[in-house]
């Protein structure tokens, strides 16, 4: 249920996003609701790519990570971080760069 939940305010994030800061190309987009669900699914396999390249399978933890589990902790964290920023550059901000600011600006060129 709580991942359930987190996955819909991600993909509320992305159509947020989009909606506010790439006003003029999310106008373009048919139907809406199936485009993000379809960029959600794509961030969510992207992240895990991201992740499995990072934490590889069948990698043992190195002695001194087995000594202090909270590193092995920190470094898994620190990995679905960056898996989490490398998706949503690749999904997100290449496709839809920001046209506007905070407060509603165009950006310049």
């Amino acid at each position: 249920m709580q991942e359930q939940v987190r996955a819909m305010a991600e993909g509320r994030r992305i159509r947020e996003y989009v909606e506010t800061f790439a006003p003029t190309k999310a106008q373009t987009i048919q139907n809406p609701d199936e485009h993000y669900a379809a960029m959600f699914e794509e961030y969510v396999t992207r992240r895990s790519e991201v992740i499995a390249e990072l934490e590889p399978e069948g990698k043992q933890a190195t002695d001194e990570e087995r000594a202090n589990p909270l590193l092995l902790m920190g470094k898994s964290r620190a990995n679905r971080k960056q898996a989490e920023e490398v998706a949503w550059q690749e999904v997100v901000l290449d496709r839809y760069p920001p046209e506007v600011d905070e407060t509603g600006t165009p950006l310049e060129d």
